[in-house]
């Protein structure tokens, strides 16, 4: 098992969304010690949404995505 521990500091939040195909786009950067995000820029009509998020931290490295599975919604 590979440790995930890091004395690295969270400076914030990259939040990407890829609406049916590729590409991911970015929708938002959230601040450390954010918990949640609600998207509420939907595409209408019926798409399947996938999200993926990686950390930024205070000294410019970033970490691996860690991506959703797929939610399809109907607008």
């Amino acid at each position: 098992m590979v440790s995930t521990a890091t004395t690295l500091t969270v400076a914030r939040y990259q939040i990407e969304r890829l609406v049916d195909n590729p590409p991911f786009s970015r929708i938002a950067q959230r601040p450390a010690g954010t918990t949640n995000y609600l998207d509420y820029d939907l595409v209408n009509g019926t798409h399947t949404y996938q999200y993926r998020i990686r950390v930024v931290y205070t000294n410019g490295a970033l970490s691996p995505y860690a991506n959703f599975g797929a939610l399809t919604v109907a607008h």
